[in-house]
């Protein structure tokens, strides 16, 4: 039997209250990624990661994946389960605090999507920004140069989007 999709009123009332979860802290936002099952959609979201990008380079090395948005780090360790080396960074230093304790594989920086982001050049073989989508600013323009510049030659950008977010 198919799952029950939620009636326009009830996505309506989960867009009103989506930036306020974010803002609840970070028990309140690991409830409700339980809640809306955003778990099982990291696992995966991380499989067809590696249906792109394999977690290993030819020379054995792990490929470098980066999360922008990253919140409380569903994504990140979805990924870093299947041996890629995540670097998560998010606007709330405490959604990172509480991803460092969650999951030590995945490194943690402190960072605003709408800002310069504090990596080199071609730092990344793949980047992820999942939700981010109402964080950004109305010009979408400077991210995208910013993530063009982190990635790779070759790299893979996923950014699905949700229609529950803002675009």
């Amino acid at each position: 039997m198919a799952e029950r999709q939620p009636s326009f009123n009830e996505r309506r009332a989960q867009r009103e209250n989506v930036e306020a979860i974010f803002n609840d802290g970070p028990e309140y936002h690991e409830f409700f990624t339980k809640e809306w099952k955003r778990d099982e959609q990291a696992q995966r979201f991380a499989e067809r990661m590696t249906r792109h990008l394999s977690p290993i380079r030819p020379g054995g090395e792990a490929t470098k994946i980066l999360d922008i948005a990253a919140g409380t780090g569903f994504f990140s360790s979805a990924l870093a389960d299947r041996g890629y080396v995540v670097t998560a960074t998010d606007l709330s230093e405490e959604h990172l605090k509480y991803l460092r304790q969650r999951d030590e594989r995945v490194s943690c920086v402190l960072a605003d999507m709408n800002e310069s982001f504090p990596f080199r050049d071609n730092s990344f073989g793949g980047i992820i920004t999942v939700w981010g989508n109402r964080f950004l600013d109305e010009d979408k323009k400077p991210f995208l140069r910013e993530v063009y510049r982190m990635l790779e030659p070759g790299g893979v950008l996923m950014w699905p989007y949700f229609p529950i977010e803002k675009p």
